[in-house]
């Protein structure tokens, strides 16, 4: 989808523009109002020509290429960014997509079909053990940033890592004796996850990505899609715009650690 510069308007009362009027009036030939006309007429289609209308503005300095690549629910989103030309257009269908996380270029658009299209910084546990504080899973060597200080009620609070059964969040709590069936625990040394709840015919996901899009690149769009359960460190966005130009429509950032959108890039 190509997009067109923004032309600012022509000022009238700019004195460049004025005519300098002679003191004495002298008859203007045919051919010098045919010449005048022409050139206001030259103005005012080039004018018309670079209006946005109802598409972004591209800053100046941003590509923007007539490329778009869709992108299937299972697909790598950063391998077709890394293969197309910055400026491009991704469509990301309808569908999960998971543990997907993107560094965009210049001028990079992205777009979903709404709520349908669901990017999610979660992993699916599988393989539970059942013993005396409940059940537990092994093997789980992700380990986010650590950062910031928590109220006793919140102990983990510094802690990226989530846990969701069947959608919804449980509190993570720093010892095994706390561990109910509304909570859960991570032994970092031992590398396992522990839950006080059977995990038999339910979906048990925690959180191992650590942002959706994050990139300092300028003129990025993304719209029309929904970010979640991401293990976003304390003061980062899951959506983190540190470029210009930014903009952000129509995205849902819901149950992900520390901040949904975090823009710190002008306009």
């Amino acid at each position: 989808m190509a997009r067109r510069p923004r032309v600012a308007p022509m000022d009238p009362t700019d004195s460049t523009l004025s005519e300098e009027r002679p003191s004495a009036p002298r008859k203007r030939t045919p051919w010098i109002i045919a010449g005048a006309l022409v050139v206001v007429v030259a103005v005012l289609a080039v004018a018309l020509a670079t209006r946005g209308g109802d598409e972004d503005p591209v800053p100046p300095g941003v590509p923007s290429v007539d490329v778009t690549v869709t992108i299937p629910a299972g697909g790598s989103i950063q391998a077709a960014v890394d293969a197309a030309e910055p400026g491009t257009t991704f469509k990301l269908a309808a569908g999960l997509h998971r543990e997907q996380q993107v560094t965009p270029r210049p001028g990079d658009v992205f777009e979903g079909v709404g709520d349908e299209t669901v990017l999610s910084g979660a992993r699916v546990l599988e393989g539970w053990e059942s013993g005396p504080t409940g059940w537990s899973v092994g093997g789980q060597t992700q380990e986010g940033v650590q950062h910031g200080q928590c109220r006793p009620e919140s102990p983990r609070c510094d802690r990226p890592e989530e846990l969701f059964i069947d959608g919804q969040r449980l509190r993570h709590v720093a010892s095994l004796a706390d561990v109910a069936p509304d909570t859960w625990s991570f032994d970092y040394a031992a590398d396992r996850i522990h839950i006080g709840v059977d995990p038999a015919g339910r979906l048990v996901e925690t959180s191992v990505t650590p942002f959706a899009f994050r990139s300092d690149a300028a003129g990025v769009v993304i719209r029309d899609l929904v970010v979640t359960h991401y293990a976003t460190q304390t003061q980062y966005g899951t959506i983190h715009a540190a470029g210009t130009d930014w903009t952000i429509e129509g995205v849902t950032s819901i149950d992900n650690h520390a901040t949904g959108m975090f823009l710190n890039g002008d306009r």
